[in-house]
């Protein structure tokens, strides 16, 4: 990679952790509970939001961080799986990328086939393997006499 590319990805990425660190410092005074009991349980909420938040943007400003120590040695700007350059184009969409396009797209291929590693959408708990008792069966019956179909679980 040319010096000039890795001067603007520097700067680029300088400049994301800048604005990251202007919108992580938030006055505490804004996270403050103030209220009734519904006005409490929407500020709860509000400030779990941002904690979440807060947190999300901890870890990017790491990788951040962890980039910038490393974007004057050689090692920056190649994948980390298959040794290949890693394309300009890409880390200008994200200088912070460790992996070439093609090896990111298969490591994202692998995770979306594996079902056991799938997460539902209910606090993250893992799906089971459903099991004869989670299911209820259900039987028709016609009765003849009133010409109507039943339902009846069995």
């Amino acid at each position: 990679m040319k010096p000039c590319q890795k001067k603007i990805l520097k700067e680029k990425m300088e400049k994301m952790k800048a604005d990251t660190l202007r919108k992580w410092n938030v006055d505490l005074e804004e996270l403050a509970v103030k209220g009734d009991f519904m006005d409490e349980d929407f500020s709860n909420r509000e400030n779990m939001l941002q904690f979440r938040i807060k947190s999300r943007e901890k870890f990017f400003l790491k990788k951040i961080e962890d980039t910038l120590k490393i974007i004057d040695t050689e090692d920056y700007g190649s994948c980390h799986e298959c040794g290949a350059d890693i394309g300009f184009k890409r880390l200008l969409a994200r200088p912070m990328a460790e992996k070439c396009i093609e090896c990111k797209e298969v490591e994202e291929r692998q995770e979306g086939s594996i079902f056991y590693e799938k997460k539902s959408h209910s606090l993250g708990k893992e799906i089971k393997n459903l099991t004869q008792e989670n299911v209820v069966y259900l039987e028709q019956k016609r009765n003849e006499k009133n010409k109507t179909l039943e339902v009846v679980i069995n």
